[in-house]
């Protein structure tokens, strides 16, 4: 989704779909860095939430893509 709204991405991003805390979601990075986590709250086969983590000090932990 945040690619697709973007008029250009650069051409090195990076999308891995993933688990984050047990939850469908993605983590994103671009030239190796990671810029944010997606996870997605799901009740009953919908999505109830969307959680985004940009705070480079807790993506400090995460592996790039």
């Amino acid at each position: 989704f945040m690619i697709g709204i973007s008029k250009s991405p650069p051409p090195d991003v990076r999308v891995e779909l993933t688990r984050v805390n047990g939850d469908p979601g993605c983590v994103v990075s671009v030239a190796g860095d990671v810029v944010f986590v997606l996870a997605l709250d799901v009740i009953d086969g919908r999505i109830s939430g969307v959680d985004i983590v940009r705070n480079p000090a807790k993506l400090a932990h995460v592996p790039a893509p």
